[in-house]
């Protein structure tokens, strides 16, 4: 086997899918941390001005969170094949994230000729593996009007340039910059919900379109990666977070996150 770039690819061995099983292990618990702000917002309502419109930025930054830290993880393990374990049992080196040093590195036009290099962990292109279905609209607290995306083309927006544009709303919700991030939205075209909300937000529903879109994204990655090497498929996020009905019992237990089953790869 043979990187994209030509050269040869390392051996795989079985630690190399242990590893690549703790980085999975660590992309779940980083999503469910948005999953778990999703749940605190479909609680009961509070007095006041729409208080919990201050979850929907921390929603998004969670999910994306999620999936940059996943690119990294893949890129520290297809680099060396190395795995650290912390206290979670999982990869975790917060001073050694992959090319993050130099600025906007999870771009997706970075993240995904990223992707494409991780010769060692798929001779595919993992990008055109994504099965995406994202949302256009929404119904109140609810993602809706949703359209199935494959890779971007010369003429249609692709899975990447919605991630793109999530990314742009998390830069601008960690850095509290959402009265710039409107304008620079409009100007450069790209896809985003505007919000009816009567403080100053984005829409809830965008930020669960967010997370939905990064669950698929990186189920979709897991699976080509698998599908690849033989490894277990048993990585993959958890099956009931798909699902278009409330939750069952557990740590979610009624929450209903998307009112539609969202597709698995």
């Amino acid at each position: 086997m043979t990187t994209q770039q030509g050269g040869p690819a390392a051996p795989v061995t079985a630690s190399d899918a242990e590893g690549f099983a703790a980085v999975c292990a660590f992309a779940r618990l980083n999503l469910r941390d948005a999953l778990d702000l999703i749940a605190v917002h479909a609680e009961q309502p509070v007095s006041g001005l729409q208080p919990r419109a201050a979850l929907n930025w921390a929603i998004v930054v969670a999910g994306i969170s999620s999936w940059e830290r996943f690119v990294a993880d893949l890129e520290g393990l297809a680099a060396s094949g190395v795995i650290q374990r912390g206290e979670a049992g999982v990869l975790v080196d917060p001073y050694k994230i992959g090319t993050h040093v130099g600025g906007s590195s999870f771009h997706p036009r970075e993240t995904g000729g990223r992707l494409r290099k991780l010769g060692y962990l798929s001779s595919a292109d993992l990008i055109d593996r994504w099965v995406v279905d994202v949302p256009t609209g929404w119904k109140g607290a609810y993602p809706g009007a949703w359209e199935r995306l494959a890779s971007a083309t010369k003429v249609d927006w692709g899975a990447e340039d919605y991630l793109e544009s999530a990314i742009l709303v998390r830069n601008a919700g960690a850095h509290r910059a959402s009265h710039a991030l409107a304008e620079l939205l409009a100007r450069r075209d790209l896809p985003f919900l505007d919000s009816d909300a009567k403080s100053t937000t984005i829409q809830h529903g965008y930020a669960r379109g967010v997370v939905a879109l990064v669950l698929q994204v990186l189920d979709s990655t897991i699976v080509a990666i698998c599908s690849d090497k033989g490894w277990s498929t048993a990585s993959r996020m958890p099956p009931e977070w798909f699902a278009g009905k409330p939750q069952g019992r557990g740590r979610h237990e009624g929450v209903n996150f998307w009112r539609r089953q969202l597709p698995r790869a």
